[in-house]
């Protein structure tokens, strides 16, 4: 949730994908590449201000 209201990314949560996914979340990676470099650029900005 913080991710989507902060990053403005989606992911989808692993255990969607099975008893193996528990505790991961899933990246779409079906868009163009600079998309998804922007898309990661904003989850590391995220999740390295929650590190503080």
């Amino acid at each position: 949730e913080r991710i989507l209201a902060d990053a403005r990314v989606a992911l989808n949560p692993g255990h969607d994908f099975g008893d193996g996914g528990r505790g991961h979340a899933r990246l779409n990676l079906a868009c163009a590449p600079a998309t998804l470099v922007r898309a990661v650029e904003r989850i590391a900005t995220v999740v390295a201000g929650a590190q503080r």
